[in-house]
């Protein structure tokens, strides 16, 4: 067991903000599918006119780091949770708030396609099955100390350091699993083995993170660093369009490229909204403890939605999507508020 300083285990009002965002933008990631050239998607629109072209860089600059940063976040509060809970009590609070979520898709999937799928309750069953696996770890090494130790704060060398391990991980999966090309590991893990290093990585910062206090003793000299890396990395992928030969190379690169944009874009994402964002409010608060609900409900909003307004014109793609995209956030907020309120729903949502 721990004995030296952590990271309190006080509410991180920047982590909770930055989940809303992040919440927020998966929700339009999905609804922007049908639009675009964002892979396989049970509907398409019958008019020709709403495919949008620029979300075709919406989607992978958001693959190249959102989920990761999902799982960095997760990750993050382990640790502390399974200090203070206890293996047993850790363990059976994460079946429940895991389990059940993926249960109910799995049941509705077998139910109306007749096929047993998790679907977008993926990133649940990796994380339910990384955080048991930590479980093991933990109670192998608890004789060891997990302390915080200052000499290993998060610096420039060892993002970049951590970003060429990923690219050539990520280079060699790839060159036998391309991007959008699921399956199921062990016969029962769904994943996409193109992002599978990135997941397994960011999972592993996570703990490394709050045993090293990460987040907390980020230096503005390297969050800025950060920041500005992915904001330019990100505006040259929206570049490409313009500047063919720019794109062409970008894209033959990418296996390193969303390596660095992963990992600069959420560290520096977290120094900005530490520094930025690090405050409440009632309504943020709100929207916080509904955040992990929305990840549930959306995918089955959005679709409704998207059927519901089939046919209706609205003068082009990019209208549609941002309405779907609004609309769905709304109610699926509206929705886990709803569902919430019923006893015992937030032990679940």
């Amino acid at each position: 067991m721990p004995t030296t300083a952590l990271p309190s285990v006080t509410r991180c009002h920047y982590l909770d903000n930055l989940k809303v965002l992040l919440t927020v933008l998966v929700v339009f990631h999905h609804a922007g599918q049908a639009y675009g050239d964002g892979g396989a998607w049970p509907y398409s629109p019958s008019l020709s006119h709403e495919y949008v072209g620029w979300l075709g860089n919406f989607f992978p600059v958001n693959a190249a780091f959102f989920m990761g940063l999902f799982f960095l976040i997760s990750a993050y509060f382990i640790p502390g949770s399974l200090d203070r809970s206890g293996t047993k009590q850790f363990v059976r609070k994460r079946a429940i708030r895991l389990g059940v979520p993926m249960l109910v898709v799995l049941i509705l999937s077998l139910s109306v396609t007749g096929k047993a799928e998790f679907a977008h309750t993926w990133f649940l069953e990796h994380l339910l099955f990384y955080s048991l696996a930590y479980v093991c770890i933990y109670e192998a090494c608890r004789k060891y100390e997990w302390g915080l130790k200052r000499d290993r704060r998060l610096n420039l060398l060892r993002v970049l350091l951590l970003a060429a391990g990923l690219s050539a991980v990520t280079y060699y999966v790839r060159l036998e699993n391309p991007i959008d090309h699921w399956k199921m590991l062990g016969g029962f893990l769904s994943s996409e083995p193109a992002h599978l290093p990135q997941y397994v990585l960011m999972f592993a910062l996570g703990i490394v993170a709050y045993r090293n206090d990460w987040f907390g003793s980020l230096s503005p000299s390297v969050g800025k660093v950060l920041l500005a890396v992915a904001g330019l990395m990100v505006l040259l992928v929206y570049l490409r369009p313009v500047y063919p030969f720019l794109g062409n190379n970008i894209w033959k690169n990418w296996w390193w490229y969303e390596a660095l944009l992963c990992l600069s874009l959420s560290f520096g994402l977290i120094y900005l909204y530490r520094v930025r964002f690090n405050r409440t409010s009632p309504f943020r608060r709100w929207l916080a403890d509904q955040a992990y609900g929305v990840y549930f409900f959306h995918l089955f909003v959005i679709i409704g939605l998207q059927y519901a307004f089939d046919g209706f014109d609205m003068g082009s793609g990019t209208v549609k999507f941002l309405f779907i995209g609004i609309c769905a956030t709304v109610m699926s907020f509206a929705l886990v508020y709803l569902a919430r309120s019923i006893p015992g729903m937030k032990r679940v949502l």
